[in-house]
């Protein structure tokens, strides 16, 4: 099973917001300089 499934949903409506902000970010960077994040 994946570990994502085991979290609350609370948590999961938390990061909801997180991730549009990290793509975000992402096309800031030039292709093969983003930073590393723990999101697959």
């Amino acid at each position: 099973s994946l570990p994502n499934a085991e979290l609350p949903s609370q948590d999961l409506l938390g990061q909801a917001p997180n991730r549009l902000s990290i793509k975000k970010t992402l096309h800031s960077f030039p292709a093969g300089q983003q930073p590393r994040l723990n999101f697959p």
